[in-house]
């Protein structure tokens, strides 16, 4: 079975689990005249081991370029009544065509940290 290009995970760092329900989004960005333009590719919501274990449209296969991903974290702080700082993270990555991408993001309500994984 082909991976996907993407994969991601969330882990809540505070409580010690996977943060399951955070919606994920993928966008390709581009620029053109001096215009960013984002283009959203696909989305999935992480299941119970705060992993996206399908996005909504195939992602086998996407183009070199600069990729954005959006946690919307707020929603999963909400739901346990949890201040946050941040109401969704954004990263942004350099993607090369053909390789494998996986994209943790280790949350608290006031940090975060992120790495390529494998």
């Amino acid at each position: 079975m082909e991976q996907p290009t993407f994969t991601a995970h969330v882990l809540d760092t505070t409580r010690g689990v996977p943060a399951e329900n955070i919606s994920v989004s993928v966008f390709k960005l581009s620029t053109s005249s001096g215009t960013l333009t984002q283009e959203q590719l696909a989305t999935a919501i992480t299941n119970s081991n705060g992993r996206v274990g399908q996005w909504n449209v195939p992602l086998k296969e996407v183009e070199s370029g600069v990729y954005k991903f959006r946690f919307d974290t707020g929603p999963y702080y909400d739901a346990m009544s949890v201040e946050t700082f941040y109401p969704y993270v954004e990263l942004t990555v350099q993607i090369k065509k053909g390789q494998h991408y996986h994209i943790p993001l280790l949350l608290s309500p006031f940090g975060f940290t992120t790495y390529r994984g494998s």
